[in-house]
């Protein structure tokens, strides 16, 4: 029987065929942050604050992993008088406020990225898809991290 070879050992020639990659494209939740379950319980405060009694789990079965537009009628129905933009206000201000101090990139991943040397200022440089709003994406992986890796540690 024979072992699959190894990276950079005498039994990969294929390695040398296959050149670095030039391109890397992430998915966000889960990959490099895991923001769902905090945007769920921001969720399900909002909800709960407008009048509709709502917990982490009804949040979890009704609507998570999808976007406000896809449950915005539901919520409409279910809260008639609401001002659904304000609503929306209040869920993406709840968030950010406690991805502050609660939303932390997923283990490994800033070694991961870090690893990736002279990929990360290639072009076009990593990415990441999501269904995120590219707005979050921005403040969390550019703005708040940038930020706090920037600053010493103690």
């Amino acid at each position: 029987m024979t072992s699959a070879p190894v990276f950079g050992s005498p039994v990969a020639p294929y390695e040398r065929a296959c050149p670095p990659p030039r391109l890397i494209i992430f998915d966000y939740d889960g990959v490099v942050a895991d923001s769902e379950i905090l945007n769920n319980r921001a969720l399900a405060d909002v909800l709960t604050q407008a009048g509709l009694p709502t917990t982490v789990d009804d949040v979890i079965t009704r609507y998570m992993g999808k976007r406000w537009i896809d449950f915005r009628d539901e919520i409409g129905q279910r809260l008639p008088e609401a001002d659904l933009d304000q609503l929306l206000a209040d869920w993406t201000s709840l968030c950010r406020q406690r991805a502050e101090t609660d939303l932390k990139a997923v283990p490994g991943v800033d070694a991961f990225v870090q690893s990736l040397g002279d990929l990360r200022a290639a072009s076009p440089p990593p990415a990441s898809r999501t269904g995120s709003p590219s707005a979050w994406i921005t403040w969390a992986c550019r703005d708040r991290w940038a930020r706090s890796s920037a600053q010493p540690s103690t």
